[in-house]
């Protein structure tokens, strides 16, 4: 599979590498030669170029805590438990009469 394959939406997929900053110095000079002749690409990088600006402020990525997965694992675990246990004594309670408590 070529590059071109994998983004079928794209042309020249190297419009948003470029943009981005992602290629390496040959294909950057490359693409940088091919975008003065196609009209295409120009046209693609200054419809994409606001996004790229974009990109460059989202906040930084950060490292979770070491910890995150455990905790929301054991949280999703409790939740499973807790509402399994209300159904199964919600079933037995609606279910089973009272003692004491005759029927009509």
């Amino acid at each position: 599979m070529t590059e071109r394959d994998a983004h079928p939406g794209l042309a020249h997929p190297e419009v948003a590498g470029w943009l981005l900053g992602s290629l390496d110095p040959d294909e950057a000079g490359r693409f940088r030669e091919h975008l003065d002749s196609c009209a295409g690409c120009l046209a693609a990088a200054a419809e994409l170029r606001p996004v790229a600006r974009a990109l460059g402020m989202t906040a930084p990525a950060v490292q979770p805590p070491s910890d995150l997965q455990a905790r929301t694992l054991a949280r999703v675990e409790l939740a499973a438990r807790t509402a399994t246990a209300r159904s199964i004594w919600l079933r037995w309670n609606v279910r089973t009469p009272s003692r004491g408590v005759k029927s009509p």
